[in-house]
């Protein structure tokens, strides 16, 4: 199966249910506001857990709000 090559710099949504996961490259509005609302879709309602995260040395790392909040000003870009 062929897995694409993850994007540095980019946000992923990464969710699933129990222990099972995938990330997913976040392509809507770079906002506060859009991307939570995406969160809260993703979590059906307690179903299914959620958060954004980037890719990083080869492995997903969870971004809090106040991390999530300054890759937003800088337009997705970590300086």
């Amino acid at each position: 199966m062929y897995t694409p090559k993850p994007f540095k710099n980019a946000l992923y949504i990464k969710s699933g249910e129990g222990d099972d996961g995938r990330a997913v490259m976040y392509t809507g509005k770079m906002n506060l506001r859009a991307i939570r609302s995406r969160l809260t879709r993703e979590r059906c309602n307690g179903a299914r857990w959620a958060y954004p995260c980037i890719y990083c040395n080869f492995t997903y790392i969870r971004l809090t709000d106040d991390e999530l909040e300054y890759f937003i000003s800088v337009d997705g870009r970590i300086y």
